[in-house]
């Protein structure tokens, strides 16, 4: 996992995946096949069904890489030079250079991964709604890609390294309070407390899957990968929360997930 491979190269980007972003796209496709598609549609064909899930996480995941790369653009009209891009469990880490000087551009940078997960959730949001709302394995397909893009980018905004909004939160410190260990002290605290917030959340919503009987709503199906997922998170953000470099390079991607 601390060596990652490389997946391709877009623009002079190498897009590079690590053993935990393989491991997470493989069990997001099993569990989305064995709790979600075959319970709810149990006369369709168990490789139909397989194969759906495997879209699903395709479209998760090229929603995470979209993300990133949008932030690579917008860096670069910033003039700020990215190395590349990793994908990793917790989303998309893209590498850059510095981080623009100006507080308008560092601000957009680091809400850009989110905002463009948001509308590609949307998006498929909206080809769910065309589609008549079906009753099919791809309408489920449609639909809960969009709303898992969609919870990405929420989470993205938590103050939590290294997801985006710990990097919005110091570029706005440091823009009121400025330069210095001021503006360090309070995002980190931030992303203590917020990292608490998350582990405390998600050992609930496990806890709360293993004593009751799962039903067949959506938000019972994200559960088994969102809850861990999350804890993930919160373990790495209470980890790196005291450091600054953590917090000012915290350049993410979500997801999911």
């Amino acid at each position: 996992m601390n060596r990652p491979i490389t997946l391709a190269t877009v623009r002079g980007i190498s897009v590079r995946i690590t053993g935990g972003w393989c491991v997470l796209a493989l069990t997001m496709t099993a569990v989305l096949a064995l709790t979600l598609f075959q319970p709810a549609f149990p006369r369709h064909e168990r490789w139909a069904l397989w194969t759906v899930a495997a879209f699903c996480a395709v479209l998760v995941q090229l929603g995470v890489l979209a993300g990133a790369l949008a932030r690579v653009a917008l860096a670069r009209r910033c003039g700020v030079s990215a190395r590349d891009l990793v994908l990793h469990v917790l989303g998309g880490l893209t590498q850059l250079a510095g981080e623009p000087r100006r507080t308008r551009c560092r601000v957009l940078l680091h809400a850009s991964g989110s905002l463009v997960e948001g509308a590609l959730g949307g998006v498929l949001l909206a080809a769910w709604a065309a589609s008549g709302r079906a009753e099919t394995p791809l309408s489920a397909a449609l639909l809960w890609s969009a709303l898992v893009l969609e919870g990405l980018a929420a989470v993205g905004m938590l103050p939590v390294p290294p997801f985006e909004g710990a990097g919005l939160l110091h570029a706005v410190a440091m823009r009121l309070l400025g330069v210095g260990p001021t503006a360090d002290r309070l995002v980190a605290a931030t992303a203590r407390m917020t990292s608490l917030a998350l582990l405390a959340f998600s050992c609930s919503v496990i806890a709360y899957t293993l004593t009751r009987s799962p039903d067949l709503s959506f938000a019972a199906f994200i559960h088994p990968l969102a809850a861990p997922w999350l804890m993930l998170a919160g373990l790495h953000g209470a980890r790196t929360a005291g450091r600054p470099a953590s917090i000012e390079h915290a350049h993410r991607s979500r997801l999911a997930a």
